[in-house]
């Protein structure tokens, strides 16, 4: 039971333990196969980004092409060149060229714009963010030419030397020679809320070499208006977009700066930080920009499968049932085991009544010579070791064949009954033993004892007061008995059967002194010392 109880408990803990740890290990591998997909679709958006955004700052080239051996480009070059590459690039919001102008030249500029562009001037922001008529400052870089014009009249004429980023990024471009981006602002031409940046090619007269030379020679800008929103939805794939949210960061100067562009994924969604990526663009013109990306719930859920929960289900389902199939084996084996138990008890007890009924005489219920054989063997063995004496006497009925054939074999059943009687009646202590060795032939054991002669005389003077009538007896005309008795004292080496070779012996003698009495075995050379008894007929 208990045991059955153990192994019930141990297969339900391995199970239960097995099986969530397999579903924890399949649950690991999946979140890994979730986390490096979230990476490599991430990595994918990035440099589509990055591709997109380089291809739109380099379409500047082609409109500076115009610039190698003038001064300004003129106004149809401008904007036939500047549409043919707009329309290759719709990343490109628009297309500028902003002079280097002088104080001195800019009322003739201004003059020369409202030949065609009536209201025309140069224009800064107010502190309000309101366009307003510009300042008066030694130079100004204003928005000459625009393509296009619709969508960007705000940016027309404004002079970007008016505003720090804008300027910074001039002077930058100016300085290095080399193309600049400016830090994400907001556009005066466009939405507030959306972010662009400005990209710049400086134009010189001649090929300066020298900063000083640089910028005393030139001429202005070729500039590159991109929303970053629109630049995004170009670059960006569907299946990854719509699920992962990224966030664009300059951190050329301020690395703790706050995103400047953040995607939208497909609404509602809930972020799942718990995954995340964050890595380096490529430098842009001379800028920083970090993209981080961040997968929605809907994105992650998409990915696993419910194989984790199904394994860990069928694993309990499966332990319990072994475990209830376990139970019901113990049952039925302890059902069986008692019934084992039952039965085994029956054929045991079966087994003592065949082996007592194989020991004891049918007749008058005494040991026969089987039982008494064994009771003998082990009392042999015991006076060996306590060096006790060990006393046998054997009787035979007189003349039993004479009384069988008078009275019949039914009387003298009768009579063999009587007998085993008296002699159980006088050989009662704990240790003594009664048997029949077959026919009229009985057998007393007796350990330990002093008396023997009394005993055996004691049992044929008890058969004689039976009267128990013999008329064919040539001993007496009632039932008597002869005995012949020894007494040992064992020791290794001496037979076993000597107690009962001596009692014969004696028996034997008694029989040819003339029957009806008791003598004792002396030793091998005088076998009859004495008649203990001889009574004759008169008991």
């Amino acid at each position: 039971m208990l045991k059955a109880k153990t192994v019930q408990l141990l297969v339900l803990a391995a199970g239960l333990g097995l099986s969530a740890l397999l579903s924890w290990k399949l649950q690991h591998d999946q979140e890994l196969y979730i986390d490096a997909r979230f990476q490599h679709e991430s990595q994918l958006q990035a440099e589509a980004l990055h591709r997109e955004i380089q291809v739109s700052l380099e379409s500047l080239y082609s409109l500076s092409a115009l610039l190698t051996d003038k001064s300004a480009p003129s106004r149809a070059e401008f904007h036939f060149t500047a549409r043919q590459v707009i329309n290759r690039h719709p990343g490109v919001q628009a297309l500028e060229w902003i002079p280097r102008v002088k104080l001195a030249k800019k009322s003739d500029l201004e003059e020369q714009q409202k030949q065609r562009y009536p209201g025309f001037t140069f224009t800064e922001l107010d502190k309000n963010n309101n366009l307003q008529p510009v300042e008066e400052r030694p130079e100004y870089f204003p928005v000459y030419f625009v393509e296009p014009l619709i969508g960007n009249e705000n940016a027309f004429g404004f002079d970007l030397a008016s505003n720090p980023v804008r300027l910074s990024a001039l002077n930058n471009a100016r300085d290095n020679a080399s193309p600049s981006a400016s830090a994400p602002l907001s556009l005066v031409q466009g939405n507030s809320q959306s972010s662009g940046i400005l990209a710049f090619l400086p134009h010189y007269q001649g090929m300066p070499v020298t900063l000083d030379a640089r910028r005393e020679n030139l001429q202005g800008f070729v500039l590159g208006v991109f929303y970053i929103d629109e630049i995004f939805d170009i670059s960006s794939m569907p299946s990854i977009a719509s699920n992962i949210q990224f966030r664009l960061t300059d951190i050329t100067t301020e690395p703790e700066e706050a995103p400047f562009f953040i995607s939208q994924p497909l609404a509602p969604y809930t972020l799942a930080d718990d995954y995340s990526k964050t890595q380096l663009l490529p430098l842009i013109w001379g800028r920083q920009w970090v993209i981080e990306s961040i997968p929605t719930q809907g994105y992650i859920d998409s990915k696993q499968a419910p194989y984790a929960g199904i394994i860990l289900l069928v694993g309990i389902t499966f332990t319990l049932l072994t475990n209830l199939y376990i139970y019901l084996l113990s049952k039925r084996t302890r059902l069986i085991e008692r019934e084992v138990k039952s039965r085994t008890a029956e054929l045991n007890e079966m087994n003592r009544k065949l082996q007592q009924i194989a020991r004891i005489d049918e007749l008058t219920s005494l040991y026969n010579r089987r039982g008494f054989e064994e009771f003998y063997a082990r009392e042999w063995q015991r006076a060996v070791r306590n060096k006790t004496t060990i006393s046998v006497i054997i009787f035979d009925v007189d003349h039993f064949k004479r009384f069988n054939d008078k009275y019949g074999h039914l009387a003298g059943d009768h009579c063999l009954e009587a007998v085993a009687s008296i002699l159980s009646r006088h050989a009662k202590r704990p240790g003594d033993l009664v048997a029949r060795l077959g026919g009229e032939e009985f057998v007393v054991l007796l350990t330990d004892t002093e008396n023997p002669q009394t005993v055996a005389e004691d049992c044929r003077h008890g058969v004689a007061c039976m009267k128990l009538r013999h008329e064919d007896s040539p001993v007496a005309d009632i039932v008597t008995i002869s005995a012949g008795f020894t007494s040992i004292s064992p020791e290794a080496g001496i037979p076993r059967d000597l107690a009962l070779e001596q009692a014969d012996k004696a028996l034997y003698m008694a029989k040819e002194s003339g029957r009806n009495r008791v003598i004792r075995y002396h030793n091998e050379h005088q076998p009859v010392t004495r008649i203990i008894s001889n009574p004759g007929i008169q008991d």
